[in-house]
């Protein structure tokens, strides 16, 4: 297997998950320690894996060879979330990379108009990030959202980056969207969660390892069992505060 993103980040140091474990996860996690997974700041990376993950399967119905593992980056400052996938070449399996930069919209933000929010975060002049970085906007605000004008605004301002925007389709919580305005617009995938987790499935945890092969095989997994304190990287004795009473 080679990688395809060379540099000092180690791929075969901690765990590689699914979407659907993390999903599954965050969702144990919110039922011990309820809103506060939505708010406290102990929660911020899990709350970022979620929607990783959940804009990761949005991104397998996009296309179905998009069948991503993600783990946290805790290796160095940036990206928040690395993602990668499994493709078979002349050469061997390689290990496709993408670097996720997230960003949420929520109700404090100071504006509802997407392409000025991200002007003020991942699009600033403070900010930097190169073509293999994709800037993920989870949109959680009940705001309209029109594909084709941010498109059309984001083409005027130019970035490296690829941006994909995410947020949940109104009335149901179940079902998400997905579009990418730019470079170039890819039009809106209504998706439900639960139904595309039973599309596919992924073993998982994972650890990977450097070895030529020709076929994409999937060998199981961590030899650790993983708990959902491990998959958040969340320290348990320091959320007690937090659990119900």
């Amino acid at each position: 297997m080679k990688f395809d993103l060379p540099g000092t980040y180690d791929f075969q140091e901690h765990s590689w998950f699914s979407p659907h474990l993390v999903i599954k996860a965050m969702r144990q996690l919110a039922h011990i320690y309820r809103s506060n997974v939505e708010s406290k700041r102990e929660f911020q990376l899990a709350r970022e894996m979620f929607n990783s993950a959940i804009a990761l399967l949005g991104a397998y119905e996009l296309h179905h060879d998009n069948r991503y593992y993600l783990q946290p980056n805790l290796q160095n400052a940036s990206p928040d979330i690395v993602a990668v996938k499994f493709t078979e070449s002349v050469e061997g399996v390689v290990l496709e990379v993408s670097q996720l930069e997230l960003v949420e919209m929520n109700d404090y933000s100071s504006t509802n108009d997407v392409v000025n929010f991200l002007l003020k975060t991942k699009l600033s002049s403070r900010k930097s990030y190169d073509s293999k970085t994709i800037i993920l906007c989870v949109v959680n605000k009940e705001i309209p959202v029109n594909s084709l004008e941010i498109s059309m605004e984001l083409k005027k301002i130019r970035s490296a980056s690829t941006i994909y925007i995410v947020g949940k389709a109104q009335g149901n919580n179940s079902d998400w969207v997905i579009f990418s305005p730019y470079p170039d617009l890819i039009k809106p995938v209504i998706y439900n969660i639960t139904k595309t987790m039973e599309k596919y499935d992924l073993p998982s945890p994972m650890m990977l390892r450097r070895k030529i092969i020709k076929k994409i095989l999937y060998v199981n997994a961590s030899p650790k069992p993983t708990s959902i304190y491990d998959i958040f990287n969340l320290k348990e004795e320091r959320l007690k505060k937090y659990l119900r009473t």
